[in-house]
């Protein structure tokens, strides 16, 4: 599957790829308060999930934990890193996927429809944090947004995206939106 996602590199795919390379190597600078191991945990095994996907955590305030979480994996070697998006600005935009490539400073111009066409092909998986979902839930095109990020996710093994959401309403709905199969909750409680 490696090779086959390489041989369809254009030059901006790989130029994309270089920037968010860089993105990767670079130590999340966030503050960390309260420990909660269970959620840690749980986050963990999200993250190191070798099926892919999409996990869901209900409460953008445990986004310090998530990005805490991956750090100490990225520095203990465990995953390339993490790429972090929060959906504040999304409603000014067409498409949540351009969105998403602006973020992370990726041309629009550059002709992937996929997140695995940015993310390096190395032996670890990187993680894709969208942070502040509710944003995204009233855009027309999120639900299609997310299912194809999900099933990119367990197709490549490339990547794996942890969602944070307010809404207890969105956060069940989006549990819902492919069955179950690739949207799934991390398994935190509050």
């Amino acid at each position: 599957m490696k090779s086959y996602i390489l041989s369809k590199l254009s030059k901006s795919n790989m130029i994309a790829r270089m920037i968010i390379n860089n993105k990767l190597t670079q130590p999340i600078q966030k503050t960390y308060n309260t420990p909660n191991i269970k959620l840690e945990e749980d986050i963990k095994c999200s993250m190191m999930n070798v099926i892919g996907g999409v996990y869901v955590i209900q409460g953008t305030k445990n986004i310090d934990t998530v990005l805490y979480v991956s750090e100490q994996l990225r520095q203990k070697n465990k995953i390339s890193g993490v790429l972090l998006v929060t959906g504040e600005n999304i409603n000014h935009y067409q498409s949540p996927f351009i969105y998403l490539k602006e973020e992370l400073s990726i041309s629009n111009d550059e002709s992937s429809r996929f997140m695995s066409e940015l993310v390096p092909i190395n032996s670890k998986r990187c993680i894709l944090v969208i942070d502040k979902f509710d944003y995204l839930l009233d855009h027309v095109a999120t639900k299609s947004f997310l299912v194809s990020l999900a099933e990119d996710s367990v197709l490549t093994k490339l990547y794996n995206v942890i969602v944070c959401i307010d809404s207890v309403d969105g956060y069940n709905d989006m549990l819902t939106w492919n069955n179950g199969g690739k949207i799934n909750k991390c398994v935190y409680k509050q």
